[in-house]
């Protein structure tokens, strides 16, 4: 009878430690899976932030008309590329440039065919963009910006361009992976840093009240890199494919 007890008492111990441990591990896979990382993910859809525009149907050219897109170089060329994209459509400096720092806000760009120049703000006050699709930081800021300078230089911009056009639809898009071979030769800019200043970028947009455009997680290949059909050969700036991949995305990612 006392080696029966002893029995079903190590069996009821064992039973009790089994359950305790396959309770953890539930709670564990519950919540690795309740937070999937939308910045290293080559294509999935997330839940992750309410500002991240979800997939949707086609909303056509005639959205991509509607946007006015302010970058710097990893954008600049768009219009030079994409059809579908006119010159006016793309706010940037004369150069092309369009460093994140305390310039941003009153920088002169370039927003019309006769080259005037005024700050992003200025030009939203007087066509009143129905969206505006900003897309800085690689410049200046992943090498050199701290998150509060980063984030206060984002937030500054954003502000400016809601009091002088208050109906614009801003959306702010993550910034672009680089390849293996830039991130070499620009170890400033490495991938692991675009990520950290994607997820800056999202916490802006909630911060904000602004969408995030998560274009960099279909220009990524299976590595978390530029993929090679978009590079056009810097390793930084995308080619015609590039481009249309990102366009495709921007179309099926609509501002409801």
């Amino acid at each position: 009878m006392k080696n029966f007890n002893k029995i079903a008492a190590t069996l009821i111990m064992f039973i009790a430690v089994m359950t305790v441990a396959c309770a953890v591990s539930i709670v564990t896979i519950c919540l690795n899976g309740a937070r999937p990382d939308i910045y290293t993910n080559s294509g999935s859809e997330s839940s992750l932030s309410q500002a991240e525009l979800k997939k949707t149907f086609d909303y056509g050219d005639g959205y991509i008309k509607k946007i006015i897109f302010v970058g710097d170089k990893t954008i600049s060329p768009i219009s030079g590329v994409i059809t579908d994209v006119e010159k006016d459509q793309v706010w940037s400096t004369a150069d092309g440039s369009l460093p994140l720092d305390n310039n941003l806000k009153t920088i002169a760009i370039i927003h019309s065919e006769d080259k005037k120049g005024s700050s992003i703000s200025s030009a939203a006050e007087v066509y009143k963009p129905q969206y505006i699709i900003i897309t800085v930081g690689l410049e200046n800021g992943v090498a050199y910006c701290n998150e509060e300078k980063f984030k206060e230089y984002y937030t500054d911009l954003i502000n400016s361009i809601k009091d002088s056009s208050p109906t614009t639809n801003i959306i702010l898009q993550s910034v672009f992976p680089i390849s293996r071979e830039a991130e070499k030769a620009t170890p400033n800019i490495a991938n692991d840093r675009i990520n950290t200043a994607n997820e800056w970028i999202v916490e802006i947009c909630e911060e904000s009240s602004v969408k995030y455009l998560n274009t960099a997680s279909v220009l990524k290949d299976g590595q978390g890199y530029l993929a090679s059909e978009y590079d056009s050969g810097d390793g930084i700036t995308l080619n015609a494919e590039g481009y249309k991949a990102m366009i495709d995305y921007i179309r099926t990612h609509g501002y409801k």
